[in-house]
């Protein structure tokens, strides 16, 4: 009799973590699906903001532009707009700081959150397009902006731009919790 109940119990717990590992697998599973999907969406998102960067950047400069290449204002090369340096990155995290923003502080939900969302997207691709376009005007410009001083110095005012305007779009739950 103790045999058997053992016998249970040993089925019960290996059952129990066949449960746990099977969810655990599903969720990963899924994830990493989800993950692909998205992978596939900003890879074809991706390029097409890189597109748009290139535009913006080649009409700042008033140079020419192929696909995500910018000749540089001087004309002693070309600029190459690559996923890592395109503003769709600096986006997403702007919706992010808005969306987390807006939870800290209990913010309500109105169709105007839509509007600070955006405008921080917004500043955000400006920024970055500035960027770019400085870089854009030659090689000495480009080693200067490109470098972990010019990048630091444009994350330093994208997120800036980004939790000021966050902060703005819920100034009346963040000044009435004072």
């Amino acid at each position: 009799m103790a045999s058997c109940n053992r016998t249970k119990l040993l089925h019960f717990v290996v059952c129990q973590q066949l449960f746990i590992a099977t969810r655990r697998s599903y969720r990963i599973a899924r994830s990493y699906s989800s993950n692909a999907l998205e992978h596939a969406a900003v890879s074809i998102v991706g390029q097409l903001i890189l597109v748009i960067d290139a535009l913006l950047v080649g009409w700042l400069l008033g140079t020419n532009r192929t696909g995500h290449m910018v000749a540089f204002a001087d004309n002693s090369g070309t600029l190459a707009i690559l996923p890592a340096c395109s503003s769709l990155a600096n986006v997403s995290l702007a919706m992010l700081c808005w969306v987390t923003i807006s939870q800290l502080v209990r913010h309500r939900w109105s169709s105007v959150d839509i509007l600070w969302c955006l405008f921080a997207c917004v500043s955000v691709i400006a920024v970055n397009v500035t960027r770019l376009s400085f870089m854009g005007l030659s090689n000495s410009h480009y080693d200067a902006i490109h470098s972990e001083w010019g990048g630091a110095v444009a994350n330093v005012i994208i997120l800036g731009l980004t939790v000021g305007i966050s902060l703005l779009g819920v100034r009346r739950e963040l000044f009435s919790r004072t």
